[in-house]
């Protein structure tokens, strides 16, 4: 027979550290993701506009 106990204490609050530093592992994740869109996002816009700003020059 096999006896499962449940977490009890201490090894409920370690339980629930756990978990909290979960979650803000994962915010932390999720607030880095946003911003490497964005950085993405603004090299993206600054390329294009350097692009175009070329192409002006070279039609000149």
């Amino acid at each position: 027979m096999v006896s499962s106990r449940l977490p009890m204490g201490r090894d409920l609050r370690l339980l629930f550290q756990l978990i909290a530093i979960s979650m803000k592992t994962l915010i932390s994740i999720d607030k880095l993701q946003i911003f490497i869109y964005s950085l993405l996002g603004t090299i993206k816009q600054t390329v294009c506009i350097i692009t175009r700003q070329y192409y002006i020059c070279v039609s000149l």
